[in-house]
């Protein structure tokens, strides 16, 4: 996986003038960063599906008598809905894409990305529960699937993901999501 560190250092590298892809700031002002919300969305979406299907085949050979267990099935059910918000959210999305309204992209793609980062971070929680806790969940494909997820949702927070919707309900310009902590 990528990862980057405040510690590392590239002195002296040379960059041949027909390797650079636009000048600085060019992606904040041409859209590009736009396209990443909803992707980031859909890839959190598709993670939690995967993981929801892992859970429930783990319920299925390894506890069966959580089957029948009404709060079991509820944070089944609660991961469920987490994941369909996030499909039914896509079509809008992607019909968004195809405008040529920038905010109207921005807002959708805000959106799906609001629901991805939230599918995460609550269905997370209800899947690793339904194994027993973090320590029994260590070592599993669970544990692969959900591990490094919530820890690295990609910026902006729910948080500001939020805070810039709100700010656009107040008339401020709405921005693309992951360009808001540095705008």
């Amino acid at each position: 996986r990528a990862t980057n560190s405040v510690s590392m250092r590239f002195d002296q590298v040379v960059v041949e003038p027909n390797w650079v892809l636009g000048q600085p700031g060019d992606p904040v002002t041409t859209g590009i960063l736009d396209e990443f919300a909803p992707a980031y969305g859909v890839i959190y979406g598709g993670i939690m599906h995967r993981a929801l299907q892992e859970t429930t085949e783990f319920l299925k050979t390894k506890k069966p008598g959580l089957v029948n267990n009404g709060n079991s099935m509820s944070r089944l059910g609660v991961t469920r809905l987490l994941i369909e918000s996030v499909l039914d959210a896509v079509p809008q999305t992607a019909l968004a894409y195809d405008s040529n309204d920038r905010e109207l992209r921005i807002r959708r793609g805000t959106h799906l990305k609001y629901l991805g980062s939230t599918a995460v971070q609550e269905g997370r929680n209800h899947l690793i529960q339904l194994y027993g806790g973090n320590s029994l969940v260590a070592g599993t494909m669970i544990d692969l699937l959900l591990r490094d997820m919530e820890a690295e949702i990609m910026p902006p927070s729910v948080d500001n993901i939020l805070e810039g919707l709100g700010r656009a309900e107040m008339g401020r310009p709405l921005t693309p999501p992951l360009v808001t902590n540095f705008v």
